[in-house]
């Protein structure tokens, strides 16, 4: 039996205030291909998809949706590669230019 994936979805731009979407999937590329799909059943990713905003998958763990639920009580941009890149990119230069 496949354990169940944590998959860290990473939006192009911010929607409103969410920058990220948490979730759990047996397989989380097929669940991407779901959530990119137009009988997606996530209305934030439904919505930000409408909006003309991309997602990736930054980031996937081992694990259930119990880890998940405990996961998304913290900041997930903490958690996503591609904001810490971001984050040390604007450290790097913010020192170049001091």
């Amino acid at each position: 039996m496949k354990t169940n994936e944590i998959y860290l979805l990473h939006f192009s731009r911010p929607y409103k205030h969410a920058k990220h979407y948490l979730g759990s999937a047996v397989n989380a590329q097929v669940r991407l291909e779901q959530h990119n799909s137009n009988s997606c059943d996530v209305n934030l990713l439904r919505i930000a998809k409408a909006a003309g905003i991309d997602f990736v998958i930054a980031r996937i763990w081992p694990g259930d949706r119990t880890k998940e639920r405990r996961m998304k009580g913290r900041g997930l941009s903490a958690l996503c590669p591609i904001c810490q890149q971001q984050t040390n990119n604007k450290q790097q230069k913010g020192k170049k230019q001091q």
